[in-house]
């Protein structure tokens, strides 16, 4: 059988074009030119007279292409047809492969090629499923007691009660980013919810651009530890801390779970991240962050601009999300107006595709006084599955603690420090703060013409 013209012909006879179609059928997927042209004359046909040809109508307009007819249904001639297309991709990019082999410059990245080539069979023709509303009603139904009996949530938790509350979690397809402006705290949240989830007995990835990985791991190990990370960071913690943090190494040894973190990917694209995600097979994928990455396309880089560059990131780290079934969390930097006003949709840097590619997209924002009271303002600026919503959390560099804001979090304090001790540091601030603001009070009334 002519696999190619067979599909042709089978969709002539039958008027199928929109199964083909949504199946994945494309013209660049035919190898034989005669055939190329007959699947494009089908579809400006049917783009043109809201129908698919006839047989007469097609044999009239293309009368030198050979009909070939099949009794098989569509779907088998299009199994037949995708395999076709698979194995011919499959022996191009072996012999690339072979030649990338004996090349020493790019030796050293074969198992990145060979990932690569691997996602690239995967995305070939997107598998589609038709999920019907009533007809499978009743599997929904069957599959949501199932997980409520089991307490299976769909999402993984991102560790905050109102983000999850809203979100239902970070589902499996999502590519979720986070959004501040230089120094606020993009990878600090990245690192609590990273955190929150291996709490949770899941396996994340994280990938960082600009950070060292043992400094990442050692912020775990305050926040696993409950260490004092100021003076981890000085070689000073007591003989107390020191013992407690080998107890609880000792505690989580055989832990299943684990998160790899990786810092050295020499301009990273997608295909990196897709490639350590096959790799690593975690639960999700951390990403700090997106304009330190570089676009997937080849021979593009040069003369690619900014905006287009993170287009086809963001783009192309959606799909790897959706590909995989593995999310992806990544971290993106505002305006200058994002430092004064907040992380908002119209601030993000770079390129809108960032807003629209992501099923929710996170803002965070603190001024110098939420920063005295170790507080951030977390905004769920956009989510696809739920409202939006914003809520204040406690943000403490100093013992790592990051979580909502809670009713009896009225005087947050330091472990050390009594409820009185909390009391009179916090009606100190009150006053100190109170004392800022009278003097610029007075700084504006000295000023000429006020």
């Amino acid at each position: 059988m002519d696999v190619e013209r067979a599909l042709v012909s089978k969709i002539i006879s039958t008027g199928q074009l929109e199964d083909a179609i949504s199946k994945g059928i494309r013209t660049d997927l035919f190898a034989d030119e005669e055939c190329q042209e007959a699947f494009d004359y089908i579809v400006e046909h049917t783009r043109r007279y809201k129908s698919p040809p006839s047989m007469k109508a097609f044999q009239e307009d293309k009368p030198d292409f050979e009909v070939e007819y099949v009794q098989d249904p569509l779907d088998y001639v299009i199994d037949k047809f995708v395999t076709q297309a698979k194995r011919r991709l499959a022996n191009d990019q072996v012999l690339e492969l072979a030649q990338i082999c004996n090349d020493p410059e790019k030796g050293h990245d074969i198992d990145l090629h060979f990932l690569e080539v691997s996602r690239n069979l995967a995305t070939l023709v997107p598998s589609t499923e038709v999920h019907r509303f009533v007809g499978d009603m009743g599997k929904r139904i069957k599959e949501h007691e199932r997980r409520k009996q089991e307490g299976d949530k769909r999402g993984l938790p991102w560790g905050y009660t109102t983000l999850d509350a809203n979100t239902g979690g970070i589902a499996s397809h999502m590519f979720c980013t986070v959004s501040g402006f230089s120094g606020l705290g993009k990878s600090t949240f990245l690192k609590s919810v990273c955190f929150n989830i291996w709490a949770k007995g899941k396996t994340p990835l994280f990938i960082t651009l600009e950070e060292e990985a043992v400094h990442i791991a050692e912020q775990f190990d305050a926040m696993a530890a409950s260490l004092d990370y100021a003076k981890l960071k000085q070689l000073d913690l007591s003989d107390e801390q020191m013992s407690n943090w080998k107890k609880y190494r000792d505690e989580i040894r055989e832990k299943a779970a684990d998160i790899p973190i990786i810092d050295k990917i020499r301009h990273c694209t997608p295909d990196n991240i897709f490639a350590e995600t096959i790799r690593h097979q975690p639960d999700v994928v951390f990403v700090d962050y997106i304009s330190l990455m570089r676009s997937s396309r080849p021979g593009q880089k040069g003369g690619m601009s900014m905006w287009q560059s993170i287009t086809e990131i963001t783009q192309d780290l959606k799909q790897n999300a959706r590909t995989l079934g593995i999310p992806i969390v990544a971290a993106a930097q505002t305006n200058r107006s994002g430092g004064k006003d907040g992380a908002e949709l119209d601030n993000i840097g770079n390129s809108i595709s960032i807003i629209q590619d992501s099923d929710v997209v996170i803002g965070l924002f603190a001024d110098d006084e939420m920063r005295e009271r170790k507080e951030m303002e977390v905004r769920i600026n956009k989510n696809r599955r739920g409202p939006l919503g914003k809520f204040k959390a406690i943000w403490d560099f100093s013992t790592l603690m990051f979580r909502e804001r809670e009713g009896g979090d009225m005087f947050h304090r330091d472990p050390a420090e009594t409820k009185e001790q909390a009391i009179q540091r916090a009606a100190r601030e009150a006053e100190e703060r109170h004392k800022q603001q009278e003097k610029k009070q007075r700084t504006r009334k000295k000023r000429p013409g006020t």
